[in-house]
């Protein structure tokens, strides 16, 4: 006999079903002038659209330079036994094409009471270091904030059509003016090569 004689055996079943969960209509997104920044409309103090960067105007040189150009060094690492550079340098090229060929997007700037905006991103003066304004009609027209933050180093504003003095009023109030640096030696490579 033993100690579990007389005791009833019982089979619990365990019934395990999904639960049911309602899916809620969710409203569509409403995009108007007014509700593009995610801030009040009192805490703008300016704001405008430009391209994400300047664009520039390619010729049939200019493809003609980048295709040898490649070409050659492709050939060259080829002819060298380095073929995992080889290959490196036809991605390069093919990115290189693809983003010559893009066109930029719009994207909304607003200079507020807490920080600068960029489309829904809004980077707090308290995390930012300075600001300077290269400006330079039919070149180049970008405003350039130093980060605080190690991972957001350099943000590149284009200035577009706005006044480049209005700008750098308002930010004075907030930033210091950095008047030492310039445009970035990588935005002044391709501003040159034109890409």
């Amino acid at each position: 006999m033993s100690q579990f004689d007389g005791i009833k055996k019982t089979q619990t079943r365990i019934s395990l079903k999904k639960p049911s969960f309602k899916k809620e209509k969710i409203p569509e997104k409403i995009e108007t002038e007014e509700n593009e920044l995610p801030y009040s409309k009192e805490d703008v103090l300016l704001s405008w659209k430009a391209p994400e960067y300047e664009k520039y105007k390619k010729t049939n040189t200019w493809f003609f330079v980048v295709i040898l150009v490649a070409a050659l060094l492709i050939l060259f690492f080829i002819f060298t036994g380095n073929f995992v550079t080889a290959i490196t340098f036809i991605i390069l090229a093919i990115i290189l094409f693809y983003f010559s060929q893009k066109k930029p997007t719009m994207v909304s700037y607003a200079l507020t009471k807490d920080g600068v905006a960029i489309n829904k991103s809004l980077y707090l003066y308290k995390h930012l270091d300075s600001f300077w304004i290269v400006y330079e009609p039919g070149e180049t027209k970008t405003l350039y904030i130093k980060s605080k933050k190690m991972f957001v180093p350099l943000l590149a504003i284009q200035i577009g059509n706005e006044n480049p003095s209005q700008i750098r009023k308002i930010l004075l109030e907030y930033l210091d003016e950095n008047r030492e640096d310039d445009e970035p030696l990588s935005d002044r490579i391709a501003r040159k090569l034109r890409f």
